[in-house]
């Protein structure tokens, strides 16, 4: 984790027994669940950082973990999931399904929620009618565990987001066993958040397991503060070329003038700036904003300036040497 920069690692089929937390060393912590130490169990491993704003740790079962963490300021709910094999029974699997829903339903919309989860289905290639849910980059044929992945998606605003970037098929296959190679790993987030997921693809050198392969997701959390554009409004004095105006202004400025009684120069400015405010108004600042951040249009201007210059000299150099040409031919008749 600290080669690679992962801050959090949702690991499955640990197949350690106890609901226990365990310091792995350089600050990272496991936290774990299982019921027996020869199938299932799921763990998330936080770094130092994330470690630090750990609010709550629900071990659900053996095959579902749930934390949720303060993340610069907000609150995010990480899942861990191992879903039930092919061969399992129905009843097993719905169990495992409901209990997912379950988590969701406690989680309010403000909050986030990310799933690392081995999901023990194919979603599929392609993405026609669920494009918000998932992206075309999938792989094989989707089948009936995928379809509950899907439903499970639409059903709470999520998104697949291993299947939204394009890739070569060794960085989208997760699970190898001999001439079979499937995706059944999946990182799930909400619909909102999905435009802060950088990348996401499988890491096909990183031994994590025999069979799996280790997804890896660049997500930027950090929540940017935007500045708010400071407008700077400006009176209309372009308005008095008006006589409407200029009389209004005048009126404006004697009864102003007449309130205060004095004539002195910081009483008069005053009143003339009161004055033109109401009588003429104030620009919106817009303008001021834009000519600020751009002046798109003045230097469209000077790059129009510029190509005009360079066509003139242009046509004026083409036309001296049509010039000694034509000199040159009227010597050479006259020599004749």
């Amino acid at each position: 984790m600290e080669r690679k920069k992962i801050d959090i690692l949702c690991v499955q089929e640990t197949r350690w027994k106890g609901s226990k937390a365990r310091e792995l060393g350089e600050g990272y912590k496991l936290y774990y669940v299982g019921e027996c130490g020869r199938r299932n169990g799921v763990g998330i491993v936080l770094s130092p950082e994330m470690k630090a704003g750990t609010l709550q740790v629900s071990r659900e079962s053996d095959r579902v973990i749930w934390m949720k963490l303060v993340v610069e300021g907000t609150v995010v709910n990480v899942i861990s999931a191992y879903a039930p094999q092919v061969g399992c029974h129905d009843q097993e699997k719905d169990d495992f399904w409901e209990k997912m829903e379950s988590i969701m339903a406690t989680i309010t919309e403000t909050e986030g929620v990310w799933i690392g989860a081995d999901l023990n289905g194919h979603v599929g290639e392609g993405n026609n009618g669920i494009e918000e849910v998932m992206g075309k980059y999938g792989v094989g044929v989707r089948n009936e565990e995928g379809e509950r992945i899907v439903n499970f998606a639409i059903a709470n605003q999520l998104a697949v987001v291993n299947t939204c970037f394009k890739k070569r098929m060794t960085e989208l296959k997760t699970y190898s066993s001999g001439t079979v190679h499937s995706q059944v790993d999946y990182i799930l987030c909400r619909r909102k958040e999905r435009q802060r997921v950088k990348d996401c693809k499988v890491l096909p050198m990183e031994a994590v397991a025999k069979q799996h392969k280790l997804v890896i997701c660049k997500a930027e959390l950090k929540t940017k503060a935007r500045s708010k554009p400071v407008r700077t409004q400006k009176t209309r004095w372009w308005k008095l070329n008006d006589a409407e105006y200029q009389e209004r202004f005048v009126k404006k400025v004697e009864e102003e003038l007449e309130q205060h009684g004095e004539r002195t120069w910081n009483v008069v400015s005053t009143a003339m700036q009161a004055a033109a405010k109401e009588a003429l108004g104030e620009t919106s600042g817009k303008g001021e904003r834009r000519r600020r951040h751009g002046g798109g249009m003045r230097r469209y201007r000077r790059q129009w300036r510029i190509r005009k210059r360079r066509k003139k000299s242009v046509i004026s150099a083409g036309a001296k040497r049509t010039s000694k040409t034509t000199s040159r031919q009227t010597k050479r008749q006259s020599e004749r």
